[in-house]
């Protein structure tokens, strides 16, 4: 409603007309509420693609252990190495490798390498094999590529972008065939160019297979998983670059449907990765009857990896990896709901005048603190981005000047 007063002449004659008041007009608003939205929804894209996670991944380590009393944990991974001759493993250390764990009920086994055919050992390995299985013992085996191989189906949704938005999906052709006999992945027969770890390959009929490093990876991550069952939703592959897991971080690829390793923490002390011989030093000692609880606790209900020396950086890069998934998001229609949530906000608080405006800007900051830091103790990551940019645009109102109205 509009303020009038009544403006009397010099010689104290009959007043004149009442004049508006004038009042300040925020010509910024408009432009304000536009760059800001704007900001918000971009916001809201970067959170739900995991790009904050550098940021948050520091901010967690600088925070005091009692605030994060529900931290998921590290996932329960547990390289063996084995000596390796011209890049592949003597049958004979497998099999002593795989007689020890058999005593220890490791939750699973994965054998990442090639495993030479001696002809000595092998009916040797081949017992042991069928004797650890019999025992309820999961063992996944990697397998040269060969006409002959046989692979497990990966369950994989796959959608790619048109060839003029992306670059399509550059597969490696492998050899074989899908087949539901046994739980075999491929074994990569060279390293990838740019040193990443390839995850899928396509067979010759059209296929995804998915290789040791996929099958190591799916296993941190169902060890991982807070849930008290494994995770059976599908995974989706967008665009041949966008790896989406369900209430996950998306994991992004090469274009040759690898993963990109990750530099070496260097800042963490890193404890020594046991070896063949310190391992059956440990069996050994088991079976004289000493007390061996800490050897034990290391290797039971673990995901136990036989590898190589060279295999070590790209296990770490899957652990680390992990460490990021174990958090849990919000699905992606309620972060994109909250995103458009925030622009209503900013929008209400933009049109508000000055004292309403800051009082939402704190209501919003003390609830997405209070929010955060609960879902915090649940292992769950919410947006936090667009709130803050919530408040920044409102503060930032706040701060410019106002014009007065031209007068009419």
């Amino acid at each position: 409603m509009a303020l009038y007063y009544l403006k009397e002449s010099d010689d104290g004659g009959t007043p004149v007309a009442p004049t508006a008041l004038v009042k300040p007009k925020d010509i910024s608003s408009p432009i304000l509420s536009i760059a800001f939205g704007s900001i918000i929804l971009l916001a809201t894209f970067v959170q739900l693609l995991g790009l904050t996670w550098l940021f948050e991944e520091h901010l967690f380590l600088s925070l005091p252990p009692s605030i994060l009393p529900n931290y998921p944990p590290t996932p329960a991974i547990r390289p063996l190495e084995l000596p390796a001759t011209n890049g592949t493993l003597a049958s004979l250390d497998v099999a002593m490798a795989l007689r020890g764990l058999g005593k220890l009920h490791p939750a699973r086994i994965l054998i990442a390498g090639k495993v030479t055919s001696d002809k000595e050992s092998e009916q040797l390995l081949l017992g042991v094999l069928n004797t650890i299985r019999a025992e309820g013992i999961d063992i996944i085996q990697a397998q040269e590529s060969s006409p002959a191989a046989e692979y497990h189906s990966v369950a994989l949704c796959r959608y790619d972008l048109p060839y003029w938005i992306s670059a399509p999906l550059r597969l490696e052709s492998v050899p074989g065939k899908i087949s539901n006999k046994g739980q075999y992945c491929f074994l990569p027969a060279s390293a990838d160019p740019s040193g990443a770890l390839q995850l899928f390959a396509e067979t010759n009929h059209g296929e995804i297979v998915g290789s040791i490093w996929w099958e190591i990876f799916r296993e941190i991550s169902r060890l991982g998983s807070m849930k008290p069952s494994p995770d059976i939703s599908p995974v989706w592959l967008l665009g041949g670059r966008l790896l989406v897991f369900p209430e996950r971080s998306p994991v992004f690829l090469t274009d040759r449907g690898s993963l990109p390793l990750k530099e070496s923490r260097s800042d963490k002390v890193k404890s020594p990765t046991p070896r063949l011989e310190n391992f059956l030093l440990g069996i050994e000692q088991k079976e004289r009857g000493e007390k061996s609880a800490p050897f034990d606790m290391q290797w039971n209900d673990g995901l136990v990896v036989l590898c190589q020396e060279s295999d070590l950086s790209s296990l770490e890069t899957l652990q680390q990896l992990e460490s990021q998934r174990a958090w849990r998001h919000l699905s992606w229609i309620t972060q994109i709901v909250i995103g458009v949530g925030c622009i209503i906000l900013l929008l209400i608080g933009v049109r508000s005048r000055r004292t309403p405006s800051l009082i939402l800007a704190v209501l919003v900051t003390v609830t997405t603190l209070a929010a955060t830091m609960l879902a915090l103790r649940h292992g769950i990551l919410i947006p936090w981005l667009a709130p803050a940019f919530v408040t920044l645009g409102l503060l930032v109102r706040e701060a410019l000047p106002r014009f007065p109205r031209s007068p009419r």
